[in-house]
């Protein structure tokens, strides 16, 4: 029995309290740590909470996901799956609950070995506060998945911003996936072609950043080009304060269309002043 795991994934197998796997669609975070759990929970006898802040029923949990690996390997014969539970043939057993409206059930929750957080980006401080301390037993451990919104969001700030004591964070996305469907493929080519803000959202895991108020929203589409033989390069420059990054690029106009073949970005970036001499040209 071979279960596969992508390489991006390897952290799983070491020693942490935290395991935090953020980035864009088509990653295959989920997939990933299903398989990962499955494999662990064979190898040991482990209680396993799979979790997340809304989970209404069942069918809103990873319970479909665990039990579609199971019947892809063929590993019914090691498994009980139940209709709100799964068991291994060992004693392990996973569970499914929510956050928001389960809280305190979640707080009496006792002996969790494994504790896995989907879409822990619409997780609340209050979930956190809650379940964290809940999580206690000897070597017990958090795996985080989450597809970023908002720098404000707790995971993203106590994770991500302000890395956990003991954690493994690692940002994945569709090139870390190596079975990357190509129906996919297609739809992110066309998507960061005709809208490049929303492509970095949904499919390179950044932040949703997307306003209204930008200038060339709408009006813009980043493809493939040459600027073979091109004379006349106009170069721009905008300094960023507080949490805007500076920039600088270079461009040029072909057939009154504006073409940006070169850009370089950062936040907070430091410079040195040096003593600059320009020469005019005779």
């Amino acid at each position: 029995m071979n279960i596969l795991i992508p390489e991006a994934f390897k952290g799983l197998f070491t020693e942490h309290r935290y395991y935090v796997y953020y980035g864009g669609r088509g990653s295959a975070k989920s997939h990933s740590i299903a398989r990962y759990l499955i494999i662990a929970a064979l190898n040991q006898r482990l209680k396993i909470l799979c979790t997340r802040e809304i989970q209404s029923s069942i069918i809103e949990s990873v319970h479909a996901l665990l039990k579609a690996i199971i019947t892809q390997y063929d590993l019914h014969k090691w498994f009980t799956i139940k209709n709100t539970e799964i068991e291994t043939y060992n004693g392990s057993l996973f569970i499914f609950k929510g956050l928001a409206h389960n809280i305190e059930a979640v707080k009496s929750t006792e002996g969790v070995d494994l504790c896995w957080i989907e879409e822990a980006d619409k997780v609340s401080q209050n979930s956190w506060d809650v379940l964290i301390p809940t999580i206690r037993k000897p070597n017990s451990k958090f795996i985080i998945s989450f597809n970023p919104t908002h720098e404000d969001d707790p995971v993203y700030q106590m994770f991500v911003i302000d890395k956990q004591p003991s954690c493994i964070v690692k940002k994945v996305n569709y090139s870390d996936n190596p079975h990357f469907p190509a129906v996919l493929m297609d739809e992110l080519r066309h998507l960061r072609e005709t809208d490049y803000e929303r492509y970095l959202h949904v499919w390179e895991g950044e932040l949703r950043t997307i306003s209204d108020a930008q200038v060339f929203k709408g009006k813009y589409v980043v493809k493939d080009f040459s600027s073979e033989g091109i004379e006349a390069f106009y170069h721009g420059m905008d300094f960023g304060f507080a949490n805007d990054p500076s920039t600088v690029i270079r461009c040029f106009i072909r057939d009154e269309d504006l073409y940006i073949d070169k850009e370089a970005y950062g936040h907070l970036v430091l410079y040195i002043k040096r003593d600059i001499r320009f020469l005019k040209k005779i």
